[in-house]
């Protein structure tokens, strides 16, 4: 695909006044003169980073917001990163910085463990629907575009905010009680059972236990108990997102981000359509094989592909043996730099919905072979702490 090169409007004026002063002062001053390479164009970009691990397609336009008066783009992502309770990552890295949550709760430096999302990305935008010159992937944009300049080394600066999912370990204990039976070694040679019952809100209970013995011997005891009763918490949280980089024509995109949960890269190639070497329809007929591995049950599930207008991006009609999930909400991304990324909304067919936007998200490595199209990627979901596995393939049968 060629990239377009052209730049926004105020730029524009900025570098014909640039040219007009060297022609006026000479080939030294001219060589001083930075004129950077605009982003203008789709790309095809992989994220990398602490606790930060996914696939983001961004649209750079030389729109003008009605709001900034700088140009926008847009973007659409997944995103699955795993972090220990430490702050280590299994998957992905650390984390570091504070998040607060959409109810008003806070966590610190490695409280969250699983951070993903997807979704278009989100930021401040004028008040038209379109800018207005049809290269919107979204017919009403409002609310999904971030802004882009050049800073005085000519390098693309950018902004914009996504809403991730965050499970974690909620520290705030209830009220558990535990019943329990020790055996102590009396003096006289016999051995005697007390039963002790307890319930405590802390998380750990240590308390010295009086007896008697039945020979009248008088002892303490030491016992420690934990407390259990905590649940897995998912909330969503707001990463804050600011970005710079530069662009080689028609080559690549880097881009160094900061965000709520630390440092990240972004690199990528131009957005193109994946040559499927085989040459199987991967959103036609034929459906997709997928087994989630989760806690050490696999379940299985089918789904299909649906092109939705931006390459590489498909959405997912698809069922697990209680639950679907559909093309609105579910999403599957596929990169050039052999990644490949599924965002999943389950609906459960029994039960209360997720007041979430995403149940489940996975990222890893794209299997593309004249033998076989799949895919075996790691994730996060909403239910617990540890990882998922969700390993795919193309079924080419039609049932």
């Amino acid at each position: 695909m060629l990239m377009k090169t052209t730049f926004a409007k105020p730029y524009g004026r900025l570098l014909k006044l640039a040219s007009a002063a060297l022609l006026a002062v000479g080939v030294h001053t001219a060589q001083a003169v930075i004129v950077p390479v605009s982003p203008v164009g789709q790309w095809d970009c992989v994220i990398n980073g602490p606790g930060q691990s996914g696939i983001i397609f961004l649209n750079f336009t030389e729109d003008l917001d009605t709001n900034s008066g700088f140009p926008t783009f847009e973007g659409f992502f997944i995103q699955a990163g795993h972090q220990g309770n430490n702050g280590s990552g299994s998957n992905s890295g650390s984390g570091r910085g504070t998040a607060t949550d959409s109810r008003g709760g806070s966590g610190g430096s490695g409280s969250f463990t699983n951070l993903f999302g997807g979704g278009f990305i989100e930021g401040a935008a004028g008040g038209v629907a379109e800018n207005g010159t049809g290269d919107d992937w979204l017919a009403d944009s409002r609310g999904h575009r971030g802004n882009w300049f050049f800073n005085s080394k000519g390098q693309i600066v950018g902004s914009f905010f996504t809403t991730l999912n965050a499970t974690t370990i909620i520290t705030n204990f209830f009220d558990w009680c535990t019943n329990t039976s020790f055996t102590v070694q009396l003096t006289n040679g016999n051995s005697q059972t007390f039963q002790f019952d307890t319930c405590f809100t802390n998380g750990v209970l240590t308390t010295n236990v009086a007896w008697i013995g039945e020979d009248g011997e008088i002892g303490f005891t030491n016992l420690n108990f934990t407390n259990a009763n905590f649940t897995v918490g998912a909330f969503g949280v707001t990463n804050n997102v600011s970005f710079v980089g530069k662009v080689v024509m028609n080559r690549r995109i880097t881009l160094t981000g900061n965000s709520t949960f630390g440092k990240f890269t972004i690199t990528g190639v131009p957005l193109q359509p994946i040559r499927i070497v085989s040459g199987l329809p991967i959103d036609g007929p034929f459906f997709w094989t997928g087994i989630v591995s989760h806690d050490g049950v696999k379940l299985a599930e089918e789904f299909n592909l649906i092109d939705t207008g931006i390459p590489n991006l498909f959405g997912m009609t698809g069922q697990g043996p209680s639950y679907s999930y559909g093309p609105t909400n579910s999403f599957c991304m596929i990169s050039r730099n052999k990644r490949i990324a599924f965002s999943v909304s389950e609906a459960q067919l029994n039960g209360k919905a997720s007041d979430l936007n995403v149940s489940r998200a996975s990222v890893g490595p794209f299997i593309n072979t004249k033998k076989k199209i799949g895919a075996n990627t790691i994730g996060d979901s909403v239910e617990d702490l540890n990882l998922i596995h969700f390993n795919t393939f193309v079924t080419p049968f039609v049932p």
